[in-house]
């Protein structure tokens, strides 16, 4: 009898394992159940690699500079699967704007010096010695480069056109228009008006001689060409010619040329001004 009792409790205990087994069978795979191998259609099976998640993709140790709060964030770009392997590429953010260009100095200023002669101009009634020339020197002020303005003072000496000794002081105001200044060797054209003074000796026909002064305004025009040796020094070489009349209380009674032939009188003259000079910039 107590073999038959064990007996039935051994089988017992044997058909319990089998029965919750069924029972599992007839039940849906819980959520998350460690043993549950199912793939998504419910069919048994291997779990397929491609399906599961993809290991994570350490990034390289090196990051650069930290990341302040004013900096964007990284931007991670994943290429696709397939091969080689996916690769991870890593841009960071430009925190650091270039530097500003630096601005060139401008060098506004100048001092010209300056070698000049007389054109006077073919003549038949032109005296075989006259010849005049002189110095110059003038500030130059130059806001732009295509653009200066030029103060200068001018003295002459020598023979003019009707044979007589004569020197001459002028004061001329110029306003420079460079052509191409971006280039060393700049073409430039010059305009403006200057006033001026003369002491003329007068020889008449029994060798008395006679001192007379005479003041002028006018204006000049002109062009020229400018050397750039270096940022602070240039040559240059410009032809003015310039027209003037006489300012002076005397000018109507005592008329300066006179046409021996017609006795037609003008105080009236012009030439032209031939120079050479140095300019030093700062």
């Amino acid at each position: 009898m107590r073999h038959s009792m064990a007996l039935v409790a051994s089988l017992t205990l044997l058909g319990l394992p089998a029965t919750a087994f069924a029972q599992d069978e007839d039940e849906e795979c819980p959520p998350g159940g460690w043993f549950c191998d199912e793939d998504a259609d419910g069919e048994g099976g291997e779990l397929d690699e491609s399906d599961a998640d993809p290991e994570p993709v350490p990034l390289p140790s090196d990051r650069g500079p930290s990341m302040t709060r004013s900096s964007p964030p990284q931007v991670v770009v994943y290429t696709p699967e397939g091969e080689p392997p996916p690769k991870v590429v890593v841009v960071q953010p430009t925190t650091k704007k270039p530097p500003p260009p630096k601005r060139r100095h401008q060098r506004r200023h100048g001092l010209n010096l300056r070698l000049e002669g007389v054109m006077m101009g073919d003549s038949q009634d032109k005296d075989s010695e006259a010849g005049m020339g002189g110095v110059g020197a003038s500030y130059r002020f130059r806001p732009v480069p295509r653009f200066a303005l030029d103060f200068g003072m001018d003295a002459l000496g020598g023979t003019d056109w009707a044979g007589n000794r004569r020197q001459e002081t002028a004061l001329m105001v110029n306003g420079i228009l460079y052509f191409n200044p971006q280039n060393p060797v700049q073409v430039y054209m010059l305009g403006g008006f200057g006033i001026s003074g003369a002491e003329v000796e007068i020889e008449d026909d029994f060798g008395n001689v006679e001192d007379r002064e005479y003041s002028y305004f006018g204006g000049q025009l002109g062009f020229g060409l400018e050397f750039r040796v270096s940022p602070l020094v240039s040559l240059n070489l410009d032809l003015m010619g310039f027209m003037r009349g006489r300012v002076d209380d005397a000018a109507h009674d005592e008329p300066e040329f006179t046409d021996p032939e017609t006795g037609r009188t003008t105080n009236a003259s012009g030439g032209g001004l031939f120079r050479g000079g140095i300019t030093f910039y700062w």
